[in-house]
């Protein structure tokens, strides 16, 4: 049940949900991905610290972020 529930989740042209495009506008603003889990919304405190790292290690959020990363060192 939990894996249809995901596929319902609207996702934009990168594949990432919302909360997850907001955890990658705040990452980049620091490179902090407990702080970026903060600001978007997800749990604070130590699960922030878990779930940023979980984020990072998702190959839709890692490419997104260096795409936006290749994009501001060009500039």
């Amino acid at each position: 049940m939990r894996d249809s529930r995901r596929s319902r989740m609207p996702r934009d042209a990168d594949g990432l949900t919302p909360k997850q495009r907001r955890f990658v506008g705040e990452y980049l603003k620091d490179l902090n991905a407990t702080q970026a889990c903060i600001r978007a919304g997800y749990a604070g405190g130590k699960a922030a610290e878990v779930m940023g790292s979980k984020l990072l290690r998702l190959g839709k959020i890692r490419l997104v972020v260096a795409k936006a990363q290749a994009q501001h060192a060009e500039e």
